[in-house]
């Protein structure tokens, strides 16, 4: 059985406060939590922009609900090595976290069902189920944050992760803080509300040089030839062409690829360039240039 471990009851005490207000009309959900331990019943009203007349609460920022929110979000974490489990399960109670744990593939799904967490870390190497079955199945019905956790180095592994739908990837051996700090930021990106839709449409293709990318056909070509390309790939080319002769850092440019921003690491966006640049090269094309100590920019492409 998964055993759950809570950040103190104080903390749950402080969760139980949380009041979530659907307005009957204005900006719609307000949210807000009672301050300094009083009940609901006993806090000021304080009016709120757009709370349809909700009283009796005291409004938060964004950034605090998130942090409320953080504190209180249940992690599910998926190794078959129970001292792997216990380093993770001391460091994420620690941060505050809520806990659950699974051995292997096959009960890794039945704890998700049970307990909808909201991310899991997931170790590749899994008996049974392996942890890329399971990131598969995860996605067929949810798009939860998922840690890849591993000691193979090998870097189709960690491609084949991340292309399957895996948010980061983290090598063993890892340092506790470290994979706190990663689960922090996938929880706060996945809190973040969605990006507005751009006003007016985008252009159909992208062309510079010898280099074109068709975005209705998701197609790349050099010189007229076709590179088949993985949608990473692809993502990265037209974050580029957006603005040819802009230096993109490596954080910038899988941000735009993948559409929002991912936690990931160097190596792993080292590994999507070069990829990238290999098959490009197959055809004596070079699209993309390296400043070392900045990032990247198009070539010329000529």
């Amino acid at each position: 059985m998964g055993t759950s471990f809570s950040a103190g009851a104080a903390k749950k005490r402080e969760m139980r406060r949380l009041v979530l207000v659907f307005a009957a009309g204005g900006a719609g959900v307000v949210i807000g939590a009672p301050r300094g331990g009083q009940s609901a019943a006993k806090t000021a009203p304080r009016a709120c922009p757009g709370d349809g007349g909700a009283a009796e609460i005291s409004c938060l920022s964004f950034a605090d609900f998130v942090q409320m929110m953080r504190a209180m979000a249940k992690v599910l974490i998926v190794d078959d090595d129970p001292a792997i489990r216990d380093v993770l399960r001391f460091a994420l109670a620690r941060a505050g976290f809520e806990v659950v744990e699974a051995g292997d593939g096959r009960l890794a799904l039945e704890r998700f069902a049970a307990v909808a967490p909201d991310l899991v870390v997931l170790d590749v190497m899994l008996p049974g189920i392996d942890g890329i079955e399971v990131c598969r199945a995860l996605r067929r019905e949810s798009a939860v944050p998922i840690l890849f956790l591993s000691s193979k180095e090998d870097e189709i592994d960690r491609v084949v992760g991340l292309e399957i739908g895996g948010d980061d990837y983290i090598g063993k051996p890892f340092s506790p803080r470290e994979l706190v700090a990663r689960v922090k930021a996938l929880l706060r990106r996945a809190a973040a509300p969605a990006p507005a839709p751009p006003r007016s449409p985008a252009p159909k293709q992208l062309r510079h040089g010898k280099l074109t990318l068709d975005l209705d056909f998701v197609r790349a070509l050099w010189d007229g030839h076709e590179v088949a390309l993985t949608a990473t790939e692809f993502g990265i080319l037209r974050t580029l062409l957006a603005r040819p002769g802009k230096v993109y850092s490596r954080d910038d440019l899988m941000s735009g690829a993948y559409g929002i921003d991912k936690v990931v690491s160097d190596r792993t966006i080292d590994s999507h360039m070069r990829r990238l640049r290999a098959k490009f090269a197959a055809i004596g094309a070079a699209p993309v240039e390296t400043l070392h100590g900045f990032g990247y920019k198009l070539s010329p492409c000529a």
